[in-house]
């Protein structure tokens, strides 16, 4: 509850509700020291300073980031004690007192220096470069501000990179789908092709049959019957394709969704150790259910079925030995996805998509000049 406390405190400070972030960040500090949770209680005591320096209650604010800050010397974190030297240095130079917010940046960043933390040592010459500046020592400003702007865009272009990799991610899964549907145009062309062909002659048997005397009964007859069975394979082939578009469509989807989440997962790890751990720890948790959660596999297993009818049959009948994970990876190979779609797809890595590729190889026993691509295939 603490935890929980601290959590909404810090949302409605971000929101800059400040009222309701005290009355939480409060209440947290009350519990936490109820249950002696030292660490919740020194980070909630820090959040609390920091609202009250932003509603310059400077004083106030002071006292709890020092509280907050003998709290974190004693139980030895690190990182969230170099985020309160850099809060009480930010907050002296908010009231002009240069010297002290050097007494506190200086040990903030020996701290990042000495530790190598994951905190944005931008803050801390930012601020040394105004508490300088508040000195009048304008050459160590303007050193401090150098450094400012060095760390600050190496952080900038950091993100930048990243949202590159993740449009470029979108576009390529958006090209794929295009390249389905091109594929999907030219099979339906195929296809009407071979209806028309076969259309012309089944029409030429059947003037051959009205010239070797067919009663026009006979003849209407047979030709309803055609008639039927067109309209029954058009509808079956029009199934077909949709069912077709159905499971890539779903594979995509699948390999898309496992790499996003695979992504989140990775940035709340990133982010646990710096905030409030239960919020976190819940977020990975719902990641890892979903990202292990049968059911779409299921569904895809569905479509699959529909589509390609006797494949599973096939491999049990040819390879009895095959397991379930192994028959997976053939469905997949069946729909002749790349190594990154099939990892995204299981949630694995592409490392293990070539150590699972080679295992299923030697138990098909198949040789290094066949192709386990073209045996898959063929089944």
């Amino acid at each position: 509850m603490g935890t929980s406390a601290n959590g909404i405190g810090v949302y409605y400070m971000h929101l800059k509700d400040y009222e309701n972030a005290k009355i939480f960040l409060k209440r947290s500090i009350k519990l936490c020291k109820k249950v002696q949770l030292r660490t919740f209680e020194g980070s909630a005591k820090k959040n609390l300073g920091l609202v009250y320096v932003k509603q310059k209650q400077y004083n106030l604010g002071i006292k709890y980031l020092q509280e907050a800050l003998t709290i974190h010397r004693e139980e030895q974190r690190e990182l969230l004690l170099l985020e309160t030297l850099v809060s009480l240095g930010n907050s002296y130079n908010e009231i002009n007192k240069p010297l002290e917010a050097l007494k506190y940046l200086n040990e903030a960043d020996k701290l990042q220096k000495s530790k190598t933390l994951s905190g944005n040592p931008a803050k801390i010459y930012e601020g040394k470069s105004k508490a300088f500046e508040t000195l009048r020592n304008y050459k160590q400003s303007l050193e401090a501000y150098k450094l400012f702007k060095v760390r600050n865009d190496s952080v900038f272009n950091s993100e930048k990179s990243k949202q590159i990799e993740e449009l470029k991610t979108i576009y390529e899964t958006e090209k794929k789908e295009q390249q389905i549907v091109l594929q999907e145009n030219e099979i339906d062309l195929f296809e009407q092709k071979a209806k028309v062909s076969k259309l012309q002659k089944s029409l030429l048997g059947g003037g051959l049959l009205l010239s070797l005397g067919i009663v026009g009964f006979g003849f209407y007859g047979f030709r309803q019957k055609i008639k039927r069975n067109k309209l029954e394979k058009e509808k079956l082939d029009s199934q077909l394709a949709f069912k077709k578009k159905e499971l890539t469509t779903h594979a995509l989807h699948l390999a898309k969704k496992n790499e996003v989440l695979e992504g989140l997962k990775q940035k709340a790890e990133e982010l646990k150790s710096s905030t409030s751990q239960n919020g976190y720890q819940q977020l990975i948790r719902t990641i890892n259910f979903d990202l292990q959660d049968d059911n779409n596999w299921e569904n895809f297993s569905r479509y699959f079925q529909e589509v390609h009818k006797n494949f599973n049959s096939n491999v049990k009948q040819k390879f009895p030995e095959v397991t379930s994970n192994e028959l997976r990876l053939m469905s997949l190979l069946k729909m002749n996805l790349s190594s990154k779609e099939i990892a995204n797809i299981l949630n694995i890595s592409q490392e293990g998509i070539k150590k699972a590729r080679y295992r299923l190889r030697k138990k098909l026993n198949i040789t290094t000049e066949d192709s386990l691509q073209d045996l898959v295939l063929s089944l």
